[in-house]
Order: structure tokens, then sequence, then C-alpha cells
């Protein structure tokens, strides 16, 4: 099963990222619309953050819809990913739904995302920004064919978030759901 390797970190020098991965590719932009899924019991979640989530990406008028299982992570930090297109995002949520699988979080994300290719591996490194949260944020994700590829895929990553500026204080390990959920809980407890 391929692994993802992945950092995500709290953006401090946008500019310098942007010129950075401007000089190596284009930036896509791109709407993010997530809904995460889970048993009533939370099982996924309870799994050391499984997910599984539909996405519709829209871009330039264009959709692209898709499914992903994120298993466990790793010990070394990389997630098992499984990933596939959808015809109907309404479909797929009723065959969820049928398998007792209900939506647990949604948010969007406003995204730019660079793709290019770095001592054999295609590096995917997306700008984000989600409305609710105070940062914005950028991951720098390798996709890794198998336990052996991940090593190198590390090295990548590494790499990609040293020539952007990114240090070791920037980074956040904090899921997106994580954050969504508490800064959603901040708001209510105001209101």
């Amino acid at each position: 099963m391929p692994v993802e390797v992945e950092v995500k970190a709290r953006i401090r020098d946008r500019a310098r990222i942007e010129a950075w991965l401007g000089s190596r590719s284009s930036g896509v932009t791109s709407i993010y619309d997530d809904t995460y899924y889970d048993f009533a019991d939370l099982r996924l979640e309870h799994a050391s953050r499984a997910d599984l989530r539909l996405r519709r990406i829209t871009t330039d008028g264009n959709v692209r819809l898709l499914w992903t299982h994120k298993a466990s992570a790793l010990a070394d930090g990389g997630v098992p990913e499984l990933e596939t297109t959808v015809g109907d995002l309404e479909s797929a949520a009723g065959i969820l739904g049928a398998l007792g699988v209900t939506p647990k979080i949604a948010y969007t994300k406003q995204c730019v995302t660079y793709r290019f290719p770095v001592d054999g591996h295609q590096v995917v490194v997306t700008l984000e920004r989600i409305a609710e949260l105070p940062h914005e944020y950028v991951e720098v994700e390798v996709m890794a064919a198998d336990a052996d590829d991940r090593t190198g895929a590390w090295r990548v990553v590494e790499h990609v978030l040293d020539a952007i500026g990114v240090t070791a204080q920037d980074i956040d390990p904090t899921c997106h759901i994580a954050l969504v959920r508490a800064a959603r809980a901040a708001v209510r407890a105001i209101e």
C-alpha cells in the first residue's frame, strides 16, 4: 500500500515559499471541500487518527471527486493511504451511510498546489487556508511506493521544508480536523 510522507507547518514567510515553489512549478488554485466520516463509536478516529474522507476539488470550474482512506500512522510517521476518484459524491456518501458511516466534520480549504520532481520523487506542496483557523499552512507531501522508499521520501520532504524556510518551530503535527474542532468549540464558548 502506498504511504504518504507528509509534514504540515504554519506559514511564516509566504513570499519566500511562493518564490521557491514558483521557480519549480506553477501553482494551481483550488477549493477543497472535505467531509470526514466515521462510525457512531468513532472507531476510525480512535484508531490513531485513521481517516475516511470524501473531497470535492474545484479548479477553474472543473470538479474532481476523491475518496480517501488514511490508516493509522506508522512508526516513522508515514501514513498508509488509498485514494480513488469518485463519479458521484452523493452516491459515495450514500454507500458510506448504508454501511453505518456518517459525516463527523466538514470544512473548506482554499489551496494553491505545486507539483514537481525531486530526486526521483513527485513532491506535492500545498499552501492552505481554512477560514476558521488563524494561520495559513503549508503541506509538503511525497507518496512512497513501499517501506524501502520511505527513507528517501522523508529526505525529500525535509529538503523541501529546509528550502522554503520551515523550521522545527513551524511544524504543527495537529491534524486539521482537531484544529477546526477546537476553533469551532472556541466560537461556541463565547456565544
